[in-house]
């Protein structure tokens, strides 16, 4: 079982922000097993959001992709804490209402160049992003920069 504190890092990829982004922090997953991006969206932004992960050679985003990723979201205000998990593998719409958006990444199937991490999205209206990231190795701490978008 997956300690938090003691067995990922936890880095914050988007500050709370009314500011309309369209990316998070870029983080380096080398020698990272699993990266999850969890989206949180506190109020309706009045029209559905796209969200993907992208990947990328640098922490500015060089040569940007979209890998195949795993992708859960809230079914609605009345559903906030149930996850429905989606059949699209490169992005998901989620719905205008308030919620969440989780993210499932394994890095091992892009690129080798490819060590950057970040979750794209078309409307960052009154959004955060928090990564997990699980390390390959048992006990290995890696100090993961980020790009400071926020």
């Amino acid at each position: 079982m997956l300690d938090l504190v003691e067995g990922a890092k936890i880095v914050v990829g988007l500050s709370p922000t009314t500011a309309n982004v369209t990316s998070a922090d870029w983080i380096n997953t080398e020698n990272m097993h699993t990266v999850w991006a969890i989206v949180t969206k506190s109020v309706g932004a009045g029209s559905a959001s796209f969200f993907s992960a992208q990947v990328g050679e640098s922490y500015a985003g060089a040569s940007a992709s979209t890998p195949t990723a795993t992708y859960w979201a809230t079914s609605g205000l009345n559903n906030l804490d149930r996850l429905r998990a989606s059949t699209q593998s490169t992005g998901l719409t989620a719905a205008s209402s308030k919620g969440m958006v989780v993210i499932k990444y394994d890095p091992s199937v892009s690129d080798t160049s490819d060590h950057y991490f970040s979750v794209s999205m078309t409307s960052g209206l009154d959004v955060a992003v928090t990564y997990i990231c699980e390390p390959r190795y048992a006990g290995y701490q890696q100090f993961i920069a980020t790009t400071s978008s926020t």
